[in-house]
C-alpha cells in the first residue's frame, strides 16, 4: 500500500494516465526490484538507462517535487545560486526522462522553446564560436535559453529563473550585462566578457550583410581607394591608420607582389581592412583592432575561415620602386607578427631591368616613416610639404627650426632677426623700404609704427605730434610748440596766425590773443610821443616799428 500511495502521488505530480499507474502497480506489487523489462519509455520513471532500485525512483520524484515547491516559494530569486543549480538539474531530468506527452502536462513551455528554435523564430547565441571557455555557461543554457531578442537584435533575451520560464517572461538585456550578472558562476574575467561581447557584435553585423572583398596585387588604384575611404575608426574621430589618404600604398601592387588587401565596406565607407599574404596564407594587421571593434573582429574571423589562420610579417615582400621629389615613396611598414616582426628596412633590388624595394633586406632605407617616403639617409624631408628632396635643395630656418625645400622657399623671406638674418615665413615678416624684419626686433633697427597709417617707417621719417608718432608725409613743422612740446603737427591740425607763423589749432586762440595784445600795446606807445618840430628832427619823434627794437 505504501508503494501504491507513493506512486499515485508521483503520478498526479507528473500527469501520468491512471490506466498506466494501475498497470504499473499490478505488474509490480510482488517485485522488490525493478528489472530490465521496463525499458520501453512507457512509464515516467524508466528512461532508457534503467534505474536499479525503487529508492532511486523515489529520490528522483522527491527532488522534482522539492524543486517545484521552491520555485513556487521563491519564484524570482535570481541571485540564489543553489536554486539555479537545482533548476538546471531539474531541466536536465526533464530532457533525459520525459516524453513529449509528459512534458505537455508538467512543463509545456519546454516544448514551446524547442519549437521556437526549430522554426528559427529564436536565434541561439553561438557561444562555441565566441570561443568563451565556461562549462557553467553552457550548462545554464538549458534553463536560460539565451537568444537574440526579437524586439532589438542588438539585445539578448533569456529566462533568469525557472519561474520566468514557466510563465514565459523573458528578460531583455545586453549580452555584457548578462555575462556580468553571472560572472562568478560562469567563472569569467572582464577580458573574457569583453571578447565575447565583441564576437557577438560581429556575429550580429554579419547577419546584416557584412561581407569581405579583396583588392588584387595588380590594382594600385584599388589600394589607394580603399585607404582613402578608410577615414576613421567606426564610431570614432581617430584615423584608422597613419596611411589614411596616402597614395604611397600603391607600391604594394606590382608584378612581383604576393599581397592582397582585404576590406569590408558599408556604402562608401570602409569599416575594416587588412593586408594578407597569398604565399603564406597569412594576415598582417587588422584595422580597426579586432580586440576593440566588432568590425575588425568580423574581418579577422572571416579571414581565418578563408584559410588565413596565422599572423605573419612583410619580410621578403617586393614594393614598386617609384621616385618622387628626389626620394622613393613607401608606406609605413607594419610590424605584423609580434613574435616575428617585420624588419622595417629595405634596399633597391633590380630584377629584369626593373627596380623594386625589397622589405627586410639591406639597409638602404628605413621603412618606418609616416610621410609616404622611404627614409634615405642621403635625402631630407621638407617640414612644410613633407616631400623628400636632395640636401642641396633645402635651406634651414633657425627661426622656425624647419627644413625647407626649394619649392616651399617661395613662401619665405631672408629677414632681419635678432642680430642676424634668417629665413622667415611670409606671414611673420614686415617689409620696410624693401627690407624684411620680424616684428619683435623692429625697435632694434629703429623702425616704428606710424600711428596714422599703421605702417612701419625708419625713425628719421617719423615725428612726434599730438596724435602720436606719425610719418613726415602726414605732418608739418610748426613755429610755436604745442602744449606737449612738439614741434610738428598733423597737416589737418596746423593753424596760421595773423603774423604768418604757424601753430597747433588747439593753441591758435591763445596765441592769436597774445599777438593782438602785443600789436595793441605797440599803437599805444606810438601815440604817446609829441609831434616833431620838423621832419627828420633827430631830437624829435622817431617812428615806432614793432619789428625793430626801440633805440
Amino acid at each position: 500500500m505504501q508503494l501504491q500511495s507513493r506512486l499515485a502521488t508521483y503520478s498526479t505530480l507528473i500527469g501520468v494516465e491512471k490506466d498506466q499507474i494501475k498497470k504499473f502497480i499490478k505488474d509490480n506489487l510482488k517485485l522488490d526490484h525493478i528489472e530490465g523489462r521496463y525499458t520501453s519509455h512507457e512509464f515516467l520513471m524508466f528512461p532508457q538507462r534503467i534505474s536499479d532500485s525503487k529508492n532511486l525512483c523515489q529520490w528522483q520524484g522527491h527532488e522534482i517535487a522539492k524543486t517545484l515547491s521552491e520555485i513556487k516559494k521563491y519564484q524570482d530569486q535570481r541571485d540564489d545560486r543553489s536554486l539555479l543549480v537545482r533548476s538546471i538539474h531539474y531541466m536536465n531530468k526533464l530532457r533525459e526522462s520525459f516524453t513529449d506527452t509528459q512534458l505537455q502536462s508538467i512543463e509545456p513551455n519546454v516544448l514551446f522553446i524547442r519549437d521556437q528554435y526549430q522554426t528559427n523564430e529564436w536565434i541561439k547565441l553561438p557561444f562555441d564560436l565566441y570561443k568563451i571557455n565556461s562549462d557553467n555557461l553552457m550548462l545554464t543554457q538549458i534553463l536560460h535559453n539565451v537568444h537574440q531578442s526579437e524586439v532589438d537584435p542588438m539585445m539578448i533575451a533569456y529566462y533568469p529563473t525557472l519561474h520566468h520560464l514557466r510563465i514565459k517572461k523573458e528578460i531583455r538585456t545586453k549580452l555584457g550585462k548578462y555575462l556580468s550578472t553571472f560572472r562568478e558562476y560562469f567563472n569569467l574575467s572582464e577580458a573574457h566578457i569583453k571578447s565575447c561581447v565583441e564576437a557577438h557584435a560581429s556575429f550580429i553585423q554579419s547577419r546584416k550583410g557584412w561581407h569581405v572583398k579583396f583588392i588584387e596585387s595588380n590594382d594600385p588604384q584599388g589600394w589607394i581607394d580603399v585607404y582613402n575611404k578608410s577615414q576613421k575608426n567606426p564610431r570614432s574621430n581617430q584615423n584608422m591608420s597613419c596611411m589614411t589618404n596616402s597614395d604611397s600604398v600603391k607600391v604594394y601592387a606590382n608584378d612581383l607582389s604576393v599581397l592582397r588587401l582585404a576590406y569590408m565596406m558599408d556604402h562608401e565607407t570602409i569599416l575594416a581592412r587588412c593586408i594578407v599574404r597569398e604565399d603564406e596564407k597569412a594576415w598582417i594587421r587588422v584595422y580597426p583592432d579586432p580586440n576593440g571593434y566588432p568590425e575588425g573582429r568580423f574581418l579577422l574571423d572571416t579571414l581565418k575561415s578563408l584559410g588565413y589562420e596565422d599572423r605573419s610579417n612583410l619580410n621578403g615582400v617586393f614594393l614598386d620602386a617609384i621616385t618622387k621629389n628626389h626620394g622613393y615613396i613607401a608606406p609605413y611598414i607594419d610590424f605584423g607578427n609580434d613574435s616575428d616582426p617585420t624588419d622595417q628596412r629595405g634596399s633597391i633590388k633590380t630584377l629584369d631591368g626593373k627596380d623594386y624595394i625589397l622589405i627586410g633586406y639591406g639597409d638602404q632605407f628605413q621603412l618606418n616613416e609616416t610621410d609616404g617616403f622611404a627614409n634615405d639617409e642621403e635625402s631630407m624631408t621638407c617640414d612644410d610639404c613633407n616631400d623628400r628632396c636632395a640636401e642641396s635643395d633645402v635651406v634651414y630656418s633657425e627661426y622656425h627650426d624647419r627644413t625647407i625645400c626649394e619649392d616651399c622657399q617661395e613662401h619665405y623671406y631672408l629677414a632681419h632677426t635678432r642680430g642676424n638674418e634668417d629665413y622667415v615665413h611670409q606671414d611673420e615678416v614686415i617689409e620696410v623700404r624693401g627690407e624684411f624684419y620680424i616684428e619683435e626686433c623692429l625697435s632694434d633697427y629703429e623702425i616704428y609704427l606710424c600711428e596714422e597709417s599703421d605702417t612701419y617707417y625708419p625713425s628719421d621719417e617719423l615725428s612726434y605730434t599730438s596724435r602720436g608718432l606719425i610719418h613726415e608725409s602726414y605732418c608739418l613743422p610748426i613755429d610755436h610748440e604745442d602744449l606737449d612740446g612738439n614741434n610738428y603737427a598733423h597737416r589737418e591740425d596746423v593753424a596760421t596766425l595773423s603774423d604768418g607763423s604757424t601753430c597747433h589749432h588747439d593753441d591758435f586762440t591763445t596765441l592769436q590773443e597774445e599777438l593782438e595784445e602785443e600789436e595793441k600795446e605797440g599803437i599805444i606807445i606810438e601815440s604817446s610821443y609829441p609831434n616833431p618840430s620838423r621832419p627828420n628832427d633827430i631830437d624829435g619823434f622817431i617812428f615806432f616799428n614793432k619789428d625793430q627794437p626801440n633805440e
